[in-house]
């Protein structure tokens, strides 16, 4: 189930300006994760052959990621253009990203690349400027909770998902069909030293999981913030740290997990 929520007035202008035949050109759909980018590039791809499109989704991009996609834009199209999306290019590598310059720099004519990005600052600023970018926001929130009540999911789980991501329709899909909740639960129920050692031999933690996790905290340790005024900030910032950390670099989840177990318990 695709989710397209919010962001209408973008969506439409891209519609129009994607799906008109003779268009061409290099796009950069960027904001929070969640909110319908790669849905809705996915969408506009449905409107070309699917010989002619490449649809990319992995954490890392890399050189040999690259070569592939050259390999694809350098055959003529079968129909009129080709499209290539590339969900989670904020995450190549810097050598995936210069190599890519090539393809936005040799490839132009008769082609559409759609680059998905949650954190704009970390594409280079190279590839930036040889794109169109549109800011996808933050859906609203009643607007995520009327969808998902529809859909009959439990409201008391669609609660805490909305607590976790209020904005983001792609993530509360993701908490409301995994077990976040019940991880969430179980590592806020810690009650000694021996329950910890239990939780992390016990559980098997993911990135996704545990940056669901980190996200909660997070929202939690700024509720904190806003009703003591000597709120220590090394909890945040060291959550925050590890949020960047998990999420740009391929580290191992279940080490990063017990670093977060011995940092938030002591």
């Amino acid at each position: 189930m695709e989710i397209l929520l919010g962001n209408r007035l973008i969506r439409e202008r891209l519609e129009n300006l994607i799906l008109h035949k003779n268009f061409d050109g290099n796009f950069i759909f960027y904001g929070p994760e969640g909110v319908g980018k790669f849905s809705f590039a996915k969408s506009l791809a449905l409107n070309f052959d699917p010989h002619d499109t490449r649809i990319i989704q992995k954490d890392s991009l890399g050189i040999d990621d690259i070569k592939e996609i050259n390999e694809f834009l350098l055959k003529k199209p079968l129909k009129d253009r080709k499209i290539v999306i590339i969900d989670n290019f904020d995450l190549a590598t810097k050598e995936a990203q210069n190599a890519f310059l090539k393809n936005l720099e040799d490839f132009h004519k008769r082609n559409v690349i759609i680059l998905i990005v949650s954190f704009l600052g970390y594409v280079l600023k190279t590839i930036q400027s040889r794109c169109q970018i549109f800011k996808f926001s933050g859906v609203d929130r009643g607007e995520i909770k009327i969808f998902f009540k529809k859909q009959g999911y439990d409201e008391k789980k669609l609660e805490i998902a909305l607590s976790i991501y209020p904005h983001q329709p792609g993530m509360v899909k993701r908490v409301l069909e995994s077990d976040f909740i019940a991880f969430i639960d179980t590592f806020l129920n810690i009650k000694n030293k021996g329950n910890i050692w239990k939780l992390y031999k016990m559980e098997d933690i993911d990135k996704e999981k545990l940056l669901t996790l980190i996200v909660f905290l997070i929202q939690k340790e700024r509720e904190k913030m806003k009703e003591f005024s000597d709120y220590n900030f090394q909890r945040v910032e060291f959550l925050l740290e590890t949020f960047h950390n998990l999420r740009s670099y391929n580290l191992n989840p279940k080490i990063q997990f017990l670093n977060l177990l011995v940092n938030y318990y002591g």
